[in-house]
């Protein structure tokens, strides 16, 4: 009994260990979420030269002329696997002319 018991806690342990991405990869698909972002294209403009992770999901994203802020919202998957995540909000745009 207590070889099945252990046995059965091992398997939930390790199954529950395939949801989460080391935080390399983690990180990509944070970075990857701001670059697909429709909302940052829609109000910055000109070539990307950085992205810096701030605090709290968010990122300063700088062109060759505009800066702004965004924010991105985890979303926790319904079964096993990596979190996902969304743009919640893009705040702070400043422009060069503007």
């Amino acid at each position: 009994m207590r070889k099945l018991l252990f046995h059965s806690i091992s398997f939930f342990l390790s199954f529950q260990s395939f949801g989460a991405l080391p935080p390399y990869w983690d990180s990509l698909r944070q970075i990857e979420t701001v670059l697909d972002s429709s909302e940052l294209g829609k109000v910055i403009y000109g070539a990307i030269e950085s992205i810096v992770a701030e605090k709290n999901l968010s990122y300063t994203v700088k062109t060759s002329q505009c800066q702004a802020q965004v924010w991105l919202k985890a979303q926790t998957p319904k079964h096993p696997g990596p979190i996902s995540y969304s743009v919640c909000r893009v705040s702070d745009v400043i422009c060069d002319g503007e």
